[in-house]
C-alpha cells in the first residue's frame, strides 16, 4: 500500500509540473486599448461676443431732407424787371432753386388759338399778347392762360395737365408753387440771371434758366 501511495503522489506531481509548465507558454491577455475621445476646436459664431446672441445691425436707414420752402425775402439787388428782362423771361423755361423739378415752361408757351372756352374767361375781351402755358408746381403739371401787363403776370383758366397721387409734404409745396402763379410781379437780380416771382403780400420765389 504504501508502494501505491508513493506513485500515485508521484504521478500527480507530475500532472501538475506538467500542467505548470502548459501555463507558462499561454499568452498573456493584453488589454484592449482605451478608445480616445475625440476633440473638437469650438467654431467661430457670427456674433462677437460669447453670449451666442447675433451682434446688433450697423445699418442706418437714411432719413429724407425736407423739403425747402418756397416762399422767401426779396433779396437785396433787385429791380421790378425790364423789357429787356421780360423778354429774357418769355423766351427761356425756369426752375425753383428751392425744388429743381418745379420749372415754369414758358419758352414753350404759344399764343392763344381762339379757343371759346378761354374767351368766356374774359367775357370775350382777351387780353393782348394772351398765351398757354403749361408749368409743373413738382406734383402735377397746370396748363394757364397767362399775360402780362408791364412786369405783372396774370394767368387764368387753369386745368390740371396730370392726375398723379403725391406725397403730403410734395402736395402741400406744390401748392404753394401755385400761389405764385395767380399773380405775381416779376424782378430780376442785377447779374440777370435769376427771376423772382413777387405775390401781393410781398413774399417772393426764386428761379434760374433751366438746362432742359
Amino acid at each position: 500500500n504504501t508502494m501505491i501511495f508513493k506513485l500515485f503522489a508521484l504521478i500527480v506531481a507530475a500532472v501538475t509540473g506538467l500542467l505548470g509548465l502548459l501555463g507558462l507558454h499561454q499568452p498573456v491577455p493584453k488589454p484592449l486599448p482605451t478608445p480616445s475621445m475625440p476633440t473638437s476646436t469650438p467654431t467661430s459664431t457670427a456674433s462677437s461676443d460669447s453670449t451666442g446672441v447675433p451682434a446688433p445691425s450697423t445699418s442706418v436707414t437714411a432719413v429724407p431732407e425736407p423739403l425747402r420752402p418756397v416762399a422767401m425775402d426779396m433779396p437785396a439787388g433787385t429791380h421790378p424787371a425790364t423789357k429787356a428782362d421780360m423778354s429774357k423771361f418769355l423766351s427761356h423755361n425756369w426752375t425753383s432753386t428751392a425744388n429743381k423739378y418745379a420749372v415754369i415752361y414758358m419758352g414753350k408757351s404759344q399764343p392763344f388759338d381762339g379757343t371759346e372756352e378761354i374767351k368766356k374767361e374774359f367775357n370775350g375781351n382777351v387780353p393782348e399778347g394772351l398765351r398757354m402755358l403749361t408749368y409743373d408746381p413738382t406734383c402735377n403739371a397746370v396748363q394757364t392762360a397767362v399775360w402780362f401787363d408791364g412786369n405783372t403776370m396774370r394767368t387764368t383758366a387753369w386745368g390740371m395737365q396730370t392726375l398723379r397721387g403725391c406725397q403730403i409734404d410734395v402736395e402741400k409745396q406744390s401748392e404753394e408753387f401755385q400761389t405764385f402763379m395767380k399773380q405775381s410781379d416779376i424782378y430780376f437780380n442785377a447779374a440777370g440771371d435769376r427771376a423772382y416771382l413777387k405775390r401781393t403780400d410781398g413774399k417772393v420765389s426764386e428761379w434760374i434758366i433751366a438746362t432742359n
